[in-house]
């Protein structure tokens, strides 16, 4: 069964954005101390770079998160991305999609498509998808608008992601001061084959191409070229990790060049809802994945984030699991272990088993008993964000609001 999230969800979900430090685990086989949290690798690259920047050296500090839905949405890592931006500085608003996605929402960026389609690697399985799984392709010579929802009047450091099918002129570039730039596709490389390039250019700002030329765009990136933290959230509704395969063979050089500090990855929800998931399958997945990851940033850290409780419906005090919920939870705790990685419990955060009708009542959940309100997304993100400040070293400044100091929901206690 895959779990997707209702676009009618986001739409009522626009009008309102609403915190509590959770159980972490991390390292390799040690078994998880009384203060929910166990020694993580002391001497690593980005946990020292995490650090340099809490005490003031100006550096930028990329998070990447790929997920399911509760990472398409932006509510879980936008409030990760206020938190930290707040605390250590605003450095930009990092990755986002090419275009307008249906059903999936990016909360620092509007879009404005003309003749301009996105595609995803969950619907459309044969195109050549890069990291990310999403992609833009033009349809005739109509442009995508991109405006920051906040407002932004220096001119930012954008890299895009692009491949030129068929092309006879540049694909030009319009930002909101009247500066052009041109894309064009490296004649030393084979066309069709995905390419960077980098410009500067000021939001808001458009791309357009000639009628009968043929482009593609991934994901592209948004920096201010000052110091502080971006979040990126790489997300596809319904996903899976198995997502993955679906991209081109070559997507870890396209998280190499996100340059990522820490890589995050919150799948889980919708493997609990497949009957029929193969475990042992399903293990080497992930430790696979997270091999690939390792080679492709290895100076990188990797967090899972532990798949949420959710429910086939609410029968019963506590409703009914999905079937494969706890076999992907157990996969997930063993192989952050097994690899030496950070492991985050989402379920715990919510207070443990038999949490989600609470959040339901609460107004912290829905009643399908998958997805979150914005309430709810932003209450575990401030648990996450409050775990991620403490490794710092860094003084937590963050405050809940009394709404959200709920008994199971909110402890003082950080790791």
């Amino acid at each position: 069964m895959t779990v997707k999230f209702n676009q009618l969800f986001f739409l009522s979900l626009l009008f309102f954005i609403s915190c509590s430090p959770p159980v972490v685990y991390s390292s390799k086989a040690t078994p998880p101390s009384r203060t929910n949290s166990l020694p993580i690798q002391k001497n690593a690259h980005w946990l020292n770079k995490w650090k340099a920047l809490a005490k003031g050296k100006p550096t930028v500090f990329r998070i990447v998160q790929l997920g399911d839905s509760h990472t398409a949405g932006d509510f879980f890592t936008n409030t990760i991305r206020h938190r930290l931006q707040k605390r250590f500085g605003n450095a930009g608003i990092g990755w986002v999609y090419p275009a307008k996605v249906n059903g999936q929402r990016q909360a620092k960026m509007s879009y404005r498509n003309d003749h301009w389609q996105t595609f995803t690697s969950r619907r459309q399985e044969r195109r050549d998808f890069p990291l990310g799984g999403i992609i833009a392709a033009n349809d005739g010579a109509g442009k995508v608008t991109l405006a920051s929802r906040n407002s932004t009047n220096n001119r930012q450091k954008i890299t895009l992601m692009f491949k030129a099918m068929v092309v006879g002129s540049p694909l030009t570039i319009v930002d909101g001061s009247g500066y052009k730039n041109t894309i064009e596709p490296d004649d030393r490389l084979n066309r069709g084959q995905w390419q960077y390039q980098t410009i500067t250019a000021q939001l808001p700002f458009s791309y357009h191409c000639a009628e009968d030329d043929r482009w593609q765009l991934g994901y592209l990136n948004i920096e201010n070229q000052r110091p502080g933290v971006t979040v990126s959230a790489f997300g596809i509704n319904g996903a899976q990790l198995k997502e993955v395969l679906k991209w081109r063979r070559s997507w870890p050089q396209d998280l190499s060049r996100t340059q990522a500090d820490l890589v995050i990855l919150s799948y889980g929800t919708n493997e609990a809802f497949d009957d029929r998931l193969d475990a042992d399958k399903t293990r080497r997945l992930w430790r696979d994945t997270i091999r690939r990851i390792k080679r492709a940033l290895p100076q990188a850290g990797i967090l899972i984030v532990g798949a949420p409780e959710s429910l086939v419906n609410q029968d019963g005090d506590c409703g009914v699991r999905p079937p494969a919920l706890d076999t992907i939870q157990a996969i997930q705790r063993d192989i952050a272990n097994a690899e030496g990685i950070l492991y985050w419990s989402w379920e715990k955060a919510m207070g443990g088993r038999c949490s989600m009708k609470k959040q339901i009542r609460l107004d912290l959940a829905r009643r399908d008993g998958v997805h979150f309100s914005a309430a709810g997304y932003e209450t575990a993100a401030n648990q996450l964000a409050d775990y991620l400040i403490a490794l710092s070293g860094a003084t937590n400044r963050h405050n809940p609001s009394k709404s959200q100091q709920v008994k199971g929901y909110f402890s003082p206690r950080l790791p």
